[in-house]
């Protein structure tokens, strides 16, 4: 009878994402991790391993839970299969009574409409559990979601950056060919906006430099997260 509810005894998913949360603690990384991401960056992180975790013991707990389940059926068959069997010992017992015959005819077709009430509940509760699990993995998504959303919009703004990069780039190259061409340093003014265009130019190199750093070390974490998982399977 308790199919179903295999969901909710499944302590998997809590360990394995606190133990997640552990592996990814900025205390444990020898990175400056909490300078690049965020709280949100950091749960996706977390909830992406517990998935993969997840993935490598999915079929082993399957194959757990569907044995209990036929096991748990299987016996209240045999209690079911023993009350009937006792009251088919007791028809012999009452020939002259009956009312109390009557009583064990009615006992018998409670006991059947028993069995196919089981049948019912066993079905429904695994559906309770599967929904159940679905509400809880309804906020990883959701957090998930978030994270594709935020992936987006930081395309989008170094996306317009680097156009703008381009731009300037331009610009400079056809005023230091214009300046070469006359031959003369030029005005003030023109030095002036030269030299911002270069400590702008410097200042998103670094960003973009960092940022370049910063995903060649998370592609490098997820191979070695990658690795060690597999090891483990």
């Amino acid at each position: 009878l308790a199919i179903g509810f295999c969901f909710d005894k499944l302590p998997a998913r809590n360990h394995l994402l606190s133990c997640s949360s552990c592996l990814l603690s900025p205390e444990l990384l020898g990175f400056p991790y909490r300078a690049f991401l965020s709280s949100r960056d950091v749960e996706f992180q977390r909830l992406s391993l517990g998935f993969k975790c997840d993935l490598f013991t999915l079929e082993k707990r399957l194959r757990l839970e569907e044995r209990s389940r036929d096991l748990a059926e299987e016996n209240v068959r045999k209690e079911i299969s023993s009350c009937q069997g006792l009251l088919q010992a007791l028809i012999p017992l009452c020939d002259d009574d009956s009312q109390s015959i009557e009583i064990v005819h009615r006992l018998q077709k409670n006991l059947e409409i028993l069995i196919q009430s089981m049948t019912r509940v066993s079905s429904r509760s695994e559906m309770l559990g599967a929904i159940h699990q679905e509400h809880r993995v309804g906020r990883a998504v959701e957090v998930m979601f978030q994270h594709v959303e935020n992936l987006k919009r930081m395309y989008t703004k170094e996306h317009t950056e680097l156009v703008e990069l381009r731009q300037t780039l331009m610009q400079n190259e056809r005023s230091f060919g214009s300046q070469t061409d006359k031959g003369t340093p030029g005005t003030p003014s023109d030095q002036h906006q030269t030299h911002r265009r270069t400590l702008t130019l410097r200042a998103f190199s670094r960003r973009f430099l960092s940022r370049a750093a910063y995903n060649k070390y998370i592609v490098r974490r997820k191979r070695n997260d990658n690795t060690s998982l597999i090891r483990l399977g």
